[in-house]
């Protein structure tokens, strides 16, 4: 590598609060300053601050204390209605932090970094992911994929007015999924653009541009950019700022052209289950695509469903089955459209049982009347009788008054013979 082509490569940072950054206000942002009791906390109440998500981090300013000034407007983007977009994109600040000066900000609180845009450190920990060069193994398309999201995200804060300068940028991160998102982590020096600013926005568009062909992937595989694509790069490396490439034309060339190199979208799979139902019995659809930008399911009797972003690649849902025929499934993305249909489903009407009319049985009042049973007298019982005097000599029936007046005798222990006293 050249020290030319290393000097123009951007460098991805990994602490905060490093470089200077710009930012201007959003359209309608008035030019009265924002209430400093509003977006400003000392540093000594830090503890009883409430009214914030947690956890958050106190970044303290490399160069000392800084005039509140434009930072407050910096801070009051957050809340306003035109930037509420910012917050997912950037690690925006929630409050100034003074010391013991109050009209001099020492540091920010800034939100922690989303765990998607982290990764396994080795060591059981969690790093931020930065968006630094590819890998020599990534696909094309991905590489435009990252390119997008990039250029997305500098176009969103160059629609609200904020520009970033180079440390911001170099300290954006990515989700490293196959559609990549952007965080820029470094929010701490921005400022408010001013009228005819346009010149400090091509800080940003160059930088785009040099990040976009250090993402070029290795000789011999499928070029990063066509004709159109190497017009914006040399337009990129212009010095008259009116003439570059914005972020939005990069946006929007950069999404086509991963589209394209990705191809049409693949249905690889489709099967339903149960494939012979009763009519409105519902049957479950299962799908497995690549590089589908939209699924569309259609029953046989054109109920559709579209399935969600996350399920797109594979996923399964449930349809009501109303009359017999099969599945069919559309995926399609810039580059296309691929279809596929499941098997035939049968749906088969249950048998249905005649019915049956039974004749009404006449009845009359007389016949419901309650009918009495008499029975016949049962036969006298033959009681036996009482034992003769013959029972009573031996004993029965037992004399109680005896039985109770008669002490009982006791019975004499019996010592064995070896232990009777000889006495005894």
């Amino acid at each position: 590598m050249t020290e030319e082509t290393a000097r123009e490569t951007p460098q991805p940072l990994h602490l905060l609060g490093a470089g200077s950054v710009g930012v201007r206000a959003p359209a309608g942002h008035s030019d009265s300053r924002p209430a400093p009791a509003r977006w400003t906390v000392s540093e000594h109440d830090l503890d009883q601050l409430t009214g914030l998500p947690r956890p958050f981090v106190l970044h303290r300013f490399d160069t000392g204390a800084r005039p509140l000034g434009d930072l407050l407007d910096l801070v009051a983007l957050r809340d306003h209605p035109a930037a509420t977009t910012l917050n997912g994109r950037f690690l925006w600040p929630y409050r100034l932090v003074t010391g013991d000066d109050p009209e001099t900000a020492v540091g920010m609180l800034l939100p922690t970094v989303p765990e998607r845009f982290t990764t396994a450190d080795g060591h059981g920990g969690r790093a931020p992911r930065p968006l630094n060069a590819p890998r020599p193994d990534q696909p094309t398309n991905l590489r435009a994929q990252l390119c997008a999201a990039l250029a997305d995200t500098i176009h969103l804060a160059h629609q609200h007015g904020i520009v970033l300068g180079t440390d911001a940028l170099a300290s954006a991160l990515h989700t490293g999924t196959p559609a990549p998102e952007v965080l820029i982590a470094d929010c701490t020096r921005v400022r408010p653009r001013r009228p005819g600013g346009l010149d400090r926005q091509a800080g940003d568009l160059t930088w785009l541009g040099r990040f976009v062909h250090h993402c070029a992937p290795p000789p011999g595989d499928t070029p990063l950019l066509d004709g159109a694509g190497r017009e914006l790069l040399r337009r990129a490396r212009s010095d008259v700022a009116h003439l570059l490439p914005t972020a939005a034309e990069w946006r929007n060339y950069l999404t086509a052209r991963a589209a394209t190199l990705q191809g049409p979208p693949v249905i690889e799979q489709v099967q339903v289950s149960p494939e012979i139902v009763p009519p409105g019995s519902p049957v479950t659809v299962r799908w497995r695509t690549r590089h589908a930008d939209r699924l569309v399911i259609t029953g046989p009797d054109g109920t559709t469903v579209t399935a969600a972003p996350n399920e797109r690649d594979e996923g399964h849902t449930a349809l009501i089955i109303t009359r017999p025929g099969p599945v069919r499934l559309r995926a399609a993305n810039p580059a296309g459209s691929h279809q596929a249909e499941t098997g035939h489903v049968h749906v088969f009407e249950l048998p249905q049982l005649p019915r049956i009319q039974l004749p009404r049985l006449p009845l009359e009042p007389a016949a419901t009347r309650r009918h009495r049973t008499t029975l016949p007298a049962l036969p006298p019982v033959a009681v036996p009788a009482p034992p003769s005097g013959a029972l009573r000599v031996t004993g029965f029936p037992i004399d109680v008054a005896r039985w109770f007046d008669t002490r009982p005798e006791r019975p004499r222990r019996r010592w064995p013979r070896w232990l009777r006293k000889p006495w005894a």
